[in-house]
C-alpha cells in the first residue's frame, strides 16, 4: 500500500480499528484499504491509530469479505468519518522528556505520537520506533521504565517535562502535561517530576540550538550566564543540585499536589470552624426566640392593642437581653453569698458543738462532785449510827 510522507517522519499512515485479534488488529485506511498491524498496547474497535511500515503484520490482509448489506453500510459510515490524511498527521504539540537521556515527542490533537527523536546519545538507548502511533502518556511511561532499567533513573530521581502547542488552540499545554502526570507519575512517590509550559517560538529556538525544549526553557528562567553546551549534557538531577530548577515557572508536581492537599485541609478546617460558630449562633438565636415566646400572649388581640403589647414585649425583651449579663452576675453574687452563709452556719454549728461538749463535761464534773459528797455523808451517817448502836448494846449488857 502507498503510505503518506511527512517531513521528518518515517513513511506512515492512519487507520481506524475494525477488528481486534490476539496479536494484531485490522484497520481501514482513509483510502479504503485494509491492513493488519501489530497490537500496540490496548487496542479497541473504533480506535484511530497512526502506524508505519514497521508496524504492519507479516500476514497482511488482502481484503475482507463482507457477507451482509449491514456490514457494507457500516463500512461506508467508517469511510465518511475520516478527514484528509495530511490534516490528521499534522503535529499539534511537542513534548520533551529530560532525565538525561533527552527525548522529543511530537503528537497530534488526539495525543498520539507522530514522531519520536533522541536528542542525545543516552536518548537513543531508550527510544523505540514502535512507539509511533501510541498515546503519549503510554509512550512516556515506557520511556521512563526503559530509563529505570538502564539505570538512568533511580529512586527519588528527577524528570523534566516541557510542553508547547505548535498548531491550534483547542487544547492547552496544561491539558497535555496534566494528562501525562496523572497517567504516569501520580501514583509514583519515588520520582520528582518538574513540569514547565512553553511556546512554539521557544521550541523553534531550542531546535536551532539542538537542545531539548525543557532545558532551553530552564536556561530562559535563570538570570545567570549559562553555557548551553554544558546544560545540554547535564542530567536533571545535576540541574536541581545547581539550584537551576528552583524557579517559580518550573512546577514540582509533588510539591504542588502536597500544597493542594494542604489547601483542601485548611479549607475543610475553616469550614468546620464556621459551621461550629454558626451552630453556636443558631443556639443563641434559639434561646432568644424562647425568651420571645415566653412573653407572647395566647388568644386574639386587636391590632392596635396588639401593637402596644408587642412594643411592651419588645421593650421587655430588650431589657431582659440587656440585663442578661447583670442578672448572671447577680446570680453569681447570690451563689457566693449563699456559700459564705453556708460556711458561717457550718462554723457556728461546729462552735456550738464545742460549747455544748464543754458544758456537758462541766455538768458531769459537778455531778461527780455531788455524788462524792453524798457518798461521804452516807458513810459518815452509817458509821455514827453503828457507833450509837454498839454503845446501846454495851449499856444493855451492863444492866443485865
Amino acid at each position: 500500500m502507498k503510505m503518506s510522507k511527512i517531513e521528518g517522519v518515517d513513511m506512515m499512515d492512519k487507520g481506524k480499528v475494525i477488528k481486534v485479534e490476539k496479536h494484531y488488529s485490522t484497520l481501514i485506511t482513509p483510502t479504503g484499504e485494509f491492513v493488519n498491524i501489530k497490537n500496540k498496547g490496548t487496542m479497541y474497535i473504533g480506535q484511530n491509530v497512526i502506524f508505519t511500515e514497521y508496524d504492519i503484520h507479516t500476514n497482511k490482509s488482502k481484503g475482507i469479505a463482507f457477507k451482509t448489506v449491514a456490514a457494507v453500510l457500516a463500512l461506508v459510515i467508517l469511510l465518511n468519518a475520516y478527514t484528509k490524511i495530511s490534516e490528521d498527521n499534522l503535529a499539534f504539540a511537542v513534548v520533551s522528556l529530560d532525565i538525561n537521556p533527552s527525548i522529543e515527542l511530537k503528537i497530534n490533537d488526539e495525543f498520539n505520537v507522530l514522531e519520536i527523536k533522541a536528542l542525545n546519545e543516552d536518548g537513543k538507548e531508550i527510544i523505540d520506533k514502535a512507539y509511533i502511533g501510541m498515546e503519549v502518556s503510554y509512550v512516556v511511561e515506557n520511556l521512563v521504565e526503559n530509563a529505570k532499567q538502564k539505570k538512568y533513573l533511580t529512586e527519588n530521581g528527577d524528570v523534566l517535562i516541557a510542553t508547547a502547542i505548535l498548531n491550534g488552540q483547542e487544547i492547552s499545554v496544561d491539558d497535555i502535561s496534566d494528562s501525562i502526570y496523572n497517567k504516569v507519575f501520580k501514583e509514583d512517590n519515588k520520582i520528582n517530576v518538574y513540569m514547565i509550559n512553553s511556546t512554539k517560538e521557544d521550541y523553534e529556538e531550542a531546535d536551532k540550538k539542538d537542545i531539548s525544549l525543557g532545558k532551553y526553557k530552564v536556561i530562559q528562567t535563570t538570570n545567570a550566564d549559562i553555557n548551553i553546551e554544558q546544560v545540554k549534557n547535564q542530567s536533571v538531577k545535576q540541574l536541581k543540585d545547581n539550584n537551576i530548577l528552583n524557579k517559580k515557572e518550573i512546577v514540582n508536581k509533588r510539591v504542588e499536589l502536597e500544597k493542594i492537599k494542604k489547601d483542601k485541609k485548611d479549607k475543610k478546617d475553616k469550614k468546620d470552624k464556621e459551621d461550629k460558630e454558626k451552630d453556636k449562633e443558631d443556639k443563641s438565636k434559639e434561646h432568644r426566640d424562647k425568651i420571645k415566646d415566653k412573653y407572647k400572649e395566647v388568644g386574639k388581640i386587636e391590632p392596635k392593642e396588639k401593637n402596644k403589647q408587642d412594643n411592651k414585649l419588645s421593650e421587655k425583651l430588650k431589657a431582659d437581653i440587656k440585663n442578661n449579663d447583670k442578672n448572671q452576675k447577680k446570680r453569681s453574687d447570690i451563689r457566693e453569698v449563699s456559700n459564705i452563709n453556708n460556711k458561717l452556719e457550718k462554723d457556728d454549728k461546729e462552735q456550738d458543738y464545742e460549747e455544748n461538749k464543754k458544758l456537758k463535761d462541766d455538768i458531769k464534773e459537778v455531778v461527780e462532785e455531788k455524788k462524792e459528797i453524798t457518798n461521804n455523808k452516807a458513810q459518815k451517817y452509817y458509821k455514827n449510827n453503828k457507833t450509837e448502836k454498839d454503845n446501846k448494846n454495851s449499856n444493855n449488857k451492863k444492866h443485865q
